[in-house]
């Protein structure tokens, strides 16, 4: 089977760098994933504790270190803050592999969400990515957009939710 990424390697673009994540991240990233605003169309909408951050970490590196898919964290080279997260898992819907990825609030509309997508996806030109966004989220189906992704699919949530899912797929797979 296809990986998706070698598990060490480091994607820098002019202002970040991807890397994988690590125990070190956990206090940095639990912040970013209690923050209500963060989480709003991740993982259900759910803040994370920092055990929780800390598990979802080291099963992340099994997973990257077993498969190449995973997380990896977004950090700024100047400084090296880490401002959030990119990553692909296994797509249960599609084959290839399905973005995920958050921007800790105060670093949002800087235009590092897309240069971190730019850079994996350019990282892994041929590997079939896709994602889901709510039809609400603007932001996210912007930068996609911008970064390639053409909506190829709706669905909405069963229960009677208004949420509509988009599904999308990046440009590079035909």
């Amino acid at each position: 089977m296809k990986r998706a990424l070698p598990c060490n390697l480091d994607i820098e673009t002019g202002r970040l760098i991807l890397r994988r994540l690590a125990k070190r991240d956990v206090d940095a990233m639990t912040r970013i994933m209690e923050d209500p605003e963060v989480v709003e169309f991740v993982g259900g909408g759910l803040t994370s504790s920092r055990a929780e951050v800390a598990a979802w970490i080291a099963r992340d590196g099994r997973r990257v270190r077993e498969t190449g898919f995973g997380a990896r964290a977004i950090t700024l080279r100047a400084g090296g803050d880490l401002i959030g997260w990119i990553g692909t898992s296994r797509s249960e819907d599609a084959p290839g592999r399905e973005l995920t990825f958050g921007i800790a609030a105060r670093y949002r509309r800087r235009g590092y969400g897309a240069e971190a997508l730019a850079a994996l996806i350019g990282a892994t030109p041929r590997f079939p990515t896709y994602a889901w966004a709510e039809s609400v989220n603007e932001a996210s189906l912007r930068m996609l957009s911008g970064c390639g992704f053409r909506v190829i699919g709706r669905s909405s949530e069963a229960g009677g939710s208004c949420k509509v899912r988009l599904a999308l797929k990046h440009s590079n797979t035909g």
